[in-house]
């Protein structure tokens, strides 16, 4: 017998334990527009909440007003829920690796690694952690950010003819900035403007062509590890650096820590700390 349940999340968490399940494979619907949960009456479920377990792992979505998941958002009632439209259970974490962009999370962990062993010893370990970001790092990680153009709040707009410039409000920059590392004022702005014309109350940073050179040391985007510490999110891999003869060769490894945010456009994560020793 199919069983779906809908109420309110709040009222069903306290109840999680003794749970009747729902299994996926009975209701699920697509069509065009994406999935959709049909209920016992035949109806959609729409703006509420339906517990789903699968291959013996549990799921809440909320389904919105046209009876498709949430994603990438805050619920009406705020709850988080990520691009897959799994609610983010804060106090317990999944560890499943597909419940986090790791791209977006080793963009971030190079940006804070910056090269650093193309000015340092290998002997040299390296930690650092986002309440000590300078002003320069804070204008680094989100130059590369908008650079790249990968928020709604960025437009992109041409200057003259072959000109490209990705473009963002001072407002929404500091938004951005805040989002990635915590937080943003007027001394980060002045960093900034070293990457970015300020057109009245506007930035224009300019696109297209190289971001920069490569270094001769990064981490690695191969085999990643994703595991949970406590209330943060780990990703863990190879740094790997540059020999003449041998190509770019693992030389330690770095662990990569972030935190839930409440920036949806960032997949609700924000850096935290990065170790290598």
């Amino acid at each position: 017998m199919r069983k779906l349940f809908v109420m309110s999340l709040a009222a069903l968490l306290v109840m999680a334990s003794a749970m009747p399940t729902f299994a996926i494979g009975e209701g699920l619907e697509k069509d065009d527009g994406g999935y959709y949960f049909e209920k016992d009456n035949g109806e959609r479920a729409r703006n509420e909440w339906v517990y789903v377990e699968y291959e013996g792992k549990g799921y809440w979505y909320y389904m919105t007003d046209y009876g498709y998941p949430l994603r990438s958002a805050i619920t009406p009632d705020g709850y988080k829920v990520n691009s897959n439209g799994h609610w983010i259970d804060e106090g317990n974490l999944s560890s499943d690796s597909y419940e986090y962009d790791k791209d977006y999370m080793l963009f971030i962990s190079n940006l804070v690694f910056d090269d650093f062993y193309d000015n340092n010893p290998i002997s040299s370990g390296l930690n650092k952690k986002r309440e000590n970001f300078s002003s320069a790092d804070k204008a680094l990680i989100t130059y590369a950010y908008v650079y790249f153009k990968k928020d709604s709040r960025i437009s992109e707009k041409r200057s003259g003819r072959y000109d490209l410039y990705n473009v963002v409000s001072k407002d929404n920059l500091m938004s951005i900035m805040k989002d990635l590392t915590g937080s943003s004022n007027e001394t980060d702005m002045q960093e900034f403007a070293k990457y970015g014309t300020l057109k009245g109350d506007t930035y224009w940073v300019q696109a297209g062509g190289s971001f920069g050179a490569a270094g001769d040391s990064y981490l690695s985007d191969k085999n990643i590890q994703l595991s949970i510490e406590g209330n943060r999110v780990k990703i863990t891999g190879d740094v790997l650096r540059y020999q003449a003869n041998s190509g770019y060769v693992p030389i330690k490894k770095y662990n990569a820590y972030f935190t839930i945010s409440d920036a949806p456009q960032l997949g609700f994560l924000r850096f935290d700390e990065l170790n290598i020793q």
